[in-house]
């Protein structure tokens, strides 16, 4: 797996690109400081939820998986194998530190609208295709971190779960 170079555009070409955790990390959460660091805690978090309720993976779109150096937030889908593993607290997710997440839990079942989410997040603002990122999680590697269950008051989440 190898997660191809961006375009012109400063995007990936459009599909769904695989990679596992430690290349996603590499590519998109690099530098000391800096908004992209600042998300690699919160996405070990996630990942570690997702794991949690039974999710293969994480599919992340949007300005994060751009060539931006200061990314509005970060966009992303767990699909999950029944109702129960949408089920949640908010304070058992993540430990925000000023990041703003945008996640939808979707039940597998629910295949029109993963296609309609999958299909939000293939466009850009302009309506232009881009690339997605489909993390594929290790049971072993991405579920040692706990979450402390406190958000930062500037962090934003928007979270819902559609069952």
């Amino acid at each position: 797996m190898s997660l191809p170079e961006f375009n012109l555009r400063g995007t990936l070409d459009k599909g769904v690109h695989v990679c596992k955790s430690d290349e996603f990390f590499e590519r998109f959460c690099y530098g000391n400081n800096t908004i992209r660091s600042n998300y690699k805690e919160v996405l070990e978090q996630m990942f570690a939820f997702a794991l949690n309720r039974n999710a293969s993976s994480v599919i992340i779109g949007g300005s994060f998986i751009t060539n931006k150096p200061d990314p509005n937030d970060l966009d992303c889908i767990l699909i999950v194998p029944n109702e129960e593993c949408c089920n949640f607290q908010t304070n058992e997710l993540l430990d925000m530190d000023g990041c703003e997440l945008d996640i939808i839990i979707i039940n597998e079942s629910r295949k029109d609208t993963i296609y309609a989410f999958l299909n939000m997040l293939s466009k850009d603002r302009y309506s232009l295709d881009v690339g997605m990122v489909e993390v594929i999680l290790d049971k072993d590697k991405d579920n040692n971190v706990v979450s402390t269950g406190k958000n930062d008051k500037d962090g934003n989440i928007n979270f819902e779960a559609i069952n």
